[in-house]
């Protein structure tokens, strides 16, 4: 199924997503299983209600996060959001922050994640970082590109019946003789 594409092509937009508070909104959002309210948040976050409210309300404006539906719990209605599951692009020029808050937030979490576990017997139990050149016709790259796309898609909705939830950075560019 194809995602709801978001272009942000205004400094507003990127200045509002490149927030630190909104980036770990987002990620929690992406790992839970559930929508989630306000007050869960926050104290996943160790943050104000409040303030996570405001964070909150600005990535719906930007239509990364979703209203899911309303419960009233001792007659208290709490709105339970979720990400909103589509896929952001922008103009490279203006994707700067945004870009280097995603790959330093993701290389954090993957420090973290390797360094909290013993030594592993299988090295990819926690976690992996591959780097290198491939060398593809134009054909093979729209190939992969799609393989790549396809299976991300495929996995990634958060289900409870799931014992592992993996975070991922894929970064690819055209490098040197360029035609």
């Amino acid at each position: 199924m194809e995602k709801k594409v978001i272009v942000m092509d205004q400094r507003k937009q990127l200045r509002s997503l490149a927030n630190p508070t909104r980036q770990a909104i987002l990620r929690l959002l992406r790992l839970s299983p559930r929508a989630v309210t306000v007050m869960e948040l926050a104290d996943q976050m160790m943050a104000s209600p409040t303030s996570v409210q405001y964070h909150v309300d600005k990535l719906m404006e930007l239509g990364l996060v979703e209203a899911d539906h309303v419960e009233r719990s001792r007659g208290v209605e709490a709105v339970h959001y979720r990400d909103a599951d589509v896929e952001l692009r922008m103009p490279a020029e203006e994707a700067e922050t945004v870009a280097t808050q995603l790959v330093d937030g993701t290389f954090r979490k993957y420090m973290q994640a390797l360094g909290a576990r013993a030594q592993p017997r299988e090295p990819e139990a926690y976690g992996v970082l591959l780097s290198g050149v491939l060398h593809l016709e134009e054909g093979e790259r729209k190939e992969l590109f799609q393989l790549v796309r396809n299976y991300l898609t495929t996995h990634d909705q958060p289900a409870r019946d799931k014992g592992e939830h993996w975070e991922y950075m894929v970064m690819a560019y055209r490098s040197g003789g360029e035609q």
